[in-house]
């Protein structure tokens, strides 16, 4: 906090992403991180813009992480989902394919997934956790801000909307 220079009226709070139990895309029982088989083949399937955390994260998980990645925001097309199938179809058993939420939603969205690779999909959910006790602290600065600031929000109806 220091080293930044904060001005008075500045806070900084600092938070990491916590994983959360495996969740299937398509239907199906969730699955602990740690429950994973040691032996398990992961397909990481990404659509964002830094993946490199995500394949560090797994590595205890599972030595054999492949990689499968788009840019970030990526709309998947059919030729997509053919790379993704032959990929996982190539890779010894036991495989699963663990993908984002964000990128999970946008799966579910696309057509042309086979039912056997459906049931191997799974979402890991992130959450953001609060370091040093600062969850509640934050949470009260922002419901402060909001209170006293919300007449002259731009997202509060005025009186002459209805007026151009």
């Amino acid at each position: 906090k220091r080293a930044m220079n904060l001005y008075p009226y500045q806070e900084l709070f600092f938070t990491t992403l916590q994983y959360e139990t495996l969740k299937p895309v398509f239907g199906g029982e969730r699955i602990p991180i740690s429950e994973l088989p040691k032996n398990v083949n992961i397909l990481l399937l990404t659509g964002i813009a830094s993946p490199q955390q995500m394949i560090v994260d797994l590595q205890p998980v599972s030595k054999n992480i492949t990689p499968v990645t788009f840019g970030d925001h990526h709309q998947f097309t059919a030729a997509d989902i053919e790379r993704v199938c032959q990929t996982f179809d190539s890779m010894p058993s036991p495989k699963m394919i663990i993908t984002t939420e964000k990128d999970a939603t946008r799966l579910t969205h696309t057509g042309d997934i086979p039912d056997d690779v459906k049931k191997n999909i799974y979402a890991l959910p992130i959450r953001i956790k609060f370091m040093q006790d600062g969850e509640e602290e934050f949470n009260n600065k922002i419901i402060s801000y909001v209170r006293k600031n919300s007449r002259n929000s731009i997202l509060a109806k005025r009186k002459d909307d209805h007026k151009s």
